[in-house]
């Protein structure tokens, strides 16, 4: 496996260097540009900016979407939070100016703007979980004499807990691909997002290739944290994997 992955490495480095149009900086020119960014520009700091207020976002997302999705089972409730899952297709762009007006700070609307747009993805996702959960699942809890309270507890908020955090991981990925757009349109805090459209307004393309093949690679780096998460916190919903560090952490718990 290691062999395939190297083989594949190399082979994208030669194809970018060897066999892409004139246009596009080879990788020196994006290394070399990547070390400017990193010296003068702060790329580094930018980017615990960006992976702080994404964190930030997803965790606000994460309480509001689970409270809609669990107080969807209120008959009272159910139209309006289906009503938020169509927003999803709404445009950033005239959105954004709403919520900053709602806020004090341009860095309060910044968050206020990513919260609310993956809070329509997660939420959608939740409610599909909660639907799918059998009906016979509610028939058994209630034989147990339990309130509905307890039903609603024990069926769909720890019944789907794993579900959830899957979808979580998933949405953070969406997040993580729309937090450029939406740090560019509130600059004043900075973010990688800011920082992309200076560079493409003031550098070559060589450096902003070097800042999204950064953003991807972190990214990359948090959706495996986050999934080791919830791999080691689920342990009776593992599934095999080649990852040293986690076959560790199963056999040590053994």
């Amino acid at each position: 496996r290691i062999l395939v992955v190297v083989f594949y490495v190399v082979a994208f480095f030669l194809l970018w260097q060897y066999a892409t149009p004139a246009g596009i900086p080879g990788p020196g020119k994006c290394w070399a540009a990547w070390q400017e960014l990193v010296g003068q520009y702060n790329l580094i700091g930018e980017l615990f900016n960006s992976a702080q207020t994404c964190l930030v976002a997803m965790f606000i997302t994460i309480v509001a979407a689970m409270a809609l999705a669990y107080l969807s089972r209120i008959p009272v409730f159910e139209p309006l939070v289906s009503l938020l899952t169509k927003f999803r297709f709404l445009s950033l762009i005239g959105i954004s100016f709403i919520f900053l007006l709602f806020t004090s700070t341009s860095y309060q609307a910044k968050l206020t703007t990513m919260s609310f747009t993956i809070l329509t993805y997660l939420l959608t996702g939740l409610l599909a979980v909660i639907r799918d959960i059998p009906q016979r699942m509610y028939n058994y809890s209630r034989t147990l004499r339990m309130g509905e309270g307890e039903v609603t507890w024990y069926t769909v908020v720890r019944g789907t807990l794993y579900e959830a955090c899957d979808l979580m991981v998933q949405n953070f990925a969406i997040a993580w691909m729309m937090l450029t757009s939406i740090e560019a349109m509130f600059r004043e805090y900075g973010g990688v997002g800011a920082l992309l459209v200076n560079v493409y307004q003031r550098k070559g393309f060589e450096y902003v290739f070097a800042i999204q093949i950064t953003i991807l690679i972190v990214g990359l780096v948090l959706d495996s944290l986050l999934r080791g998460a919830i791999w080691i916190a689920f342990p009776w919903k593992r599934k095999a994997t080649r990852n040293p560090f986690l076959n560790w952490v199963a056999s040590d718990q053994h």
